[in-house]
C-alpha cells in the first residue's frame, strides 16, 4: 500500500511540474505586465515597488522624534499611488468630522508641547480641517496635461503658464505664480507653509514627472517634511558643469546679508539681525552660504554643489544669484520669499547697540537697589537728599522703567505672536511717557544746581546717569521703539 501511495505522489508531483512548465512563459509575461502597470520610479530614482518599505523605513525612524505624526501622499500620472498616515496624525476625513487634529510645538529640549488650538473657517484649510488626499487631487489637477480636461480653470492656457516665471526681471529667479522653484532630479515646484500654529504643510509637484509629494505634519517645524522631498525627489547636483568663461572674482561677493523681509520701521527690525548671512568665498569661482557650498556658473550666478541640509530645499531650488550695483552685492535672490539683502547697518554699530543696550540694562537695574542703600546711609547720618539728586534719582527711575517696559514689549510679543498689534501700542506710549518725565528731570536738575551747591560726587554721578539715560534713548530711538508701524 505504502509503494502503491508514493507512486501515485510522484505522478502527482510530475503533473504539477508539467504544469508549472507550461503556465512559466503566461505567470511571465503577466508579472511583467503587473510591473508595467505599477512600474516607474520616483525622480529620485526609487521604484514604485520599493516606494512602500522605503518610505515606511524612513519615517519610522523619526517618528516621535522629528515629529509626533505625519502623512504623506504620493501621486503619479494622475493617481494616488500610496497615502499613509504614521504616528498621531489623524489621517482620515471621517476622523477630522469626529476629533480636531492636535498640533504640536517643540521646546528647546525637543519636546513635543500640544500647541493653542487656532481655527480657519475654510475647508481644506491646512492640516486642521483637510486631510493629505486633499491636497493630492489639488495636485493631480495642476499636472494634468493640456489636452484634458481641467477642474481648475476655465482657460487651459492658464496651467501651462503657471509653471512661468512671475518676476518682472526674467533673469531673476523668483516665484512661479504662487510656487518655489525646489530643488529636484527635474525641474520641481512646491510649497510650504501652514495656516494653523503646530502643523506643517509641503507640496512638490514634477510637471516633466508626472510626479507629486504632499507631506502633512502635525508639528510647527519643517523637517520630516523635507526629508521625505529630499528622498524622493533627489538633485541635479552631479550634472552641473562649471563654466568655461571668464567669470567675476567671488571674493567681491564677501560680506553680510539680512532677510530682505525686513522689519524695518518698527521695534522688530532689531530681530532682523538674529539671522544674519554670511557669504565667504573658497575661491575665485567658489563660496559658501549658510554653511553650503556653491559654483559660479554664469556671471553672479551659483549653483549648489553640496548641501548637509534639507531645509535649504525650501530656502533655495539650488540657483543664487548675486544683484550688483556699483560693482558691490546689495542682494542675493534665491527665488523665493527669503531673499537676502546686504546688511544696511555696519556690524560696528550692531554690536555696539547690543553692548549699550545690555550695560545700560545692568546699570538700570542695578541702580535702584544702589539708591535704596544710599538713601538708608544718608538718612543714618542725618544728610538730606539735595533736589539735584532727587531729580537724578528720578532720571535713572525713568531709563529702569524704559529697561522694564521694553523687555515687557518683547515678552509680551515673544508669548503671543498671533496676538494683534494694538496689544503692543501702550508700550510705544509709555516709551513717550518716560522720555519726557526723563527730559524734564534732567532740565530741572540743571536749573537747581543755581539754587543750591552740590558735592562735586553728586555732580559726577548725575553726569554718568544722563549719560546712560541718553545713550540708551539714542539706541531706542534708532532701533524704532517709538514707531507705530
Amino acid at each position: 500500500m505504502n509503494w502503491i501511495k508514493t507512486k501515485k505522489l510522484k505522478r502527482n508531483m510530475n503533473f504539477i511540474l508539467i504544469l508549472c512548465l507550461l503556465f512559466a512563459p503566461i505567470m511571465m509575461t503577466l508579472t511583467v505586465y503587473a510591473n508595467e502597470s505599477i512600474g516607474g520610479e520616483t525622480p529620485s530614482g526609487i521604484p514604485f515597488l520599493e516606494l512602500e518599505y522605503e518610505i515606511d523605513s524612513f519615517v519610522n525612524r523619526y517618528i516621535g522624534t522629528k515629529t509626533p505624526g505625519v502623512a504623506i501622499v504620493v501621486v503619479s500620472n494622475g493617481e494616488i499611488i500610496f497615502s499613509r498616515g504614521y504616528g498621531s496624525y489623524l489621517f482620515n476625513a471621517h476622523h477630522l468630522s469626529q476629533h480636531k487634529a492636535i498640533g504640536y510645538l517643540v521646546d528647546e529640549n525637543g519636546i513635543f508641547e500640544r500647541a493653542v488650538p487656532l481655527y480657519v473657517p475654510a475647508y481644506p484649510a491646512g492640516a486642521m480641517q483637510g486631510i493629505a488626499e486633499d491636497l493630492a487631487r489639488f495636485a493631480i489637477a495642476l499636472l494634468s496635461t493640456e489636452n484634458e480636461l481641467n477642474p481648475l480653470f476655465e482657460n487651459q492656457n492658464t496651467l501651462s503658464r503657471i509653471f512661468t516665471s512671475s518676476s518682472f526681471d526674467p533673469n531673476h529667479l523668483s516665484r512661479y505664480h504662487g510656487f518655489l522653484r525646489y530643488i529636484g532630479a527635474f525641474p520641481t515646484f512646491g510649497h510650504a507653509g501652514s495656516l494653523s500654529s503646530g502643523f506643517s504643510t509641503n507640496l512638490a509637484i514634477v510637471p516633466e514627472e508626472q510626479f507629486g509629494i504632499v507631506v502633512l505634519s502635525n508639528v510647527d517645524v519643517a523637517g520630516i517634511e523635507l526629508s521625505i522631498m529630499n528622498l524622493l525627489l533627489g538633485n541635479d547636483f552631479g550634472q552641473i558643469q562649471p563654466s568655461t568663461t571668464d567669470l567675476p572674482n567671488a571674493n567681491n561677493l564677501e560680506g553680510n546679508f539680512v532677510s530682505a523681509r525686513s522689519m524695518a520701521g518698527s521695534f522688530l527690525e532689531f530681530t532682523d539681525y538674529f539671522g544674519i548671512m554670511t557669504v565667504v568665498a573658497i575661491d575665485e569661482n567658489t563660496i559658501t552660504i549658510a554653511g553650503e557650498t556653491l559654483v559660479q556658473v554664469e556671471p553672479y550666478v551659483f549653483r549648489m554643489i553640496e548641501t548637509n541640509n534639507h531645509m535649504n530645499r525650501a530656502l533655495t531650488a539650488g540657483v543664487v544669484r548675486f544683484i550688483m550695483e556699483d560693482g558691490q552685492p546689495v542682494q542675493i535672490a534665491f527665488g523665493n520669499p527669503m531673499d537676502m539683502i546686504a546688511m544696511p547697518r555696519a556690524m560696528f554699530f550692531v554690536v555696539a547697540s547690543v553692548v549699550i543696550a545690555i550695560g545700560s540694562a545692568v546699570v538700570f537695574l542695578t541702580a535702584p537697589i544702589i539708591m535704596v542703600i544710599m538713601t538708608f546711609i544718608n538718612k543714618k547720618k542725618n544728610v538730606r537728599l539735595s533736589r539735584f539728586s532727587k531729580l537724578n534719582y528720578g532720571m535713572v527711575l525713568c531709563g529702569t522703567l524704559l529697561i522694564i517696559n521694553n523687555v515687557g514689549l518683547f515678552l509680551r510679543f515673544g508669548l503671543n505672536p498671533n496676538g494683534k498689534w494694538s496689544a503692543l501700542v501702550p508700550h510705544i506710549w509709555i516709551n513717550y511717557l518716560l522720555v519726557g518725565v526723563a527730559v524734564l528731570t534732567f532740565i530741572f536738575s540743571l536749573l537747581s544746581l543755581r539754587s543750591e551747591k552740590v558735592t562735586v560726587r553728586n555732580k559726577l554721578f548725575g553726569g554718568i546717569a544722563t549719560v546712560v539715560v541718553f545713550l540708551l534713548l539714542f539706541i531706542l530711538h534708532n532701533w524704532n521703539f517709538f514707531s507705530m508701524i
